[in-house]
C-alpha cells in the first residue's frame, strides 16, 4: 500500500452480502496500512463477493502554497482491466 492512500472501506454492492468482516474494527483508516479480513463465521468456501473499494489519495505537495486537497475515490475491481 502507497504511503499517500488511505482504505476507508470495503464494501458490498448494492444487493449484495459481503461474505468478509474486518480482522480489526480500525482496518485501513490510516495512510499505507493494509484492510485485513477474514471470513464471516459459517461462509461457504469459494464464495464469491461483488463489492467496491473507497479509498483515500493524498497528492504530493505541489510547489504552491496551497496544499492539493485529498481525492477521494470508489473502485469496482470488476472494471478493472490490464
Amino acid at each position: 500500500m502507497r504511503q499517500n492512500v488511505t482504505i476507508d472501506s470495503i464494501f458490498a454492492k448494492p444487493g449484495q452480502q459481503l461474505p468478509v468482516e474486518p480482522e480489526t474494527p480500525n482496518e485501513g483508516k490510516t495512510k499505507g496500512n493494509p484492510y485485513r479480513s477474514k471470513a464471516k463465521q459459517g461462509t461457504p468456501p469459494n464464495t464469491h463477493a461483488f463489492y467496491s473499494i473507497a479509498l483515500t489519495c493524498e497528492p504530493p505537495p505541489g510547489p504552491g502554497p496551497n496544499p492539493l486537497p485529498p481525492v477521494k475515490l470508489i473502485i469496482d475491481p470488476e472494471m478493472i482491466v490490464r
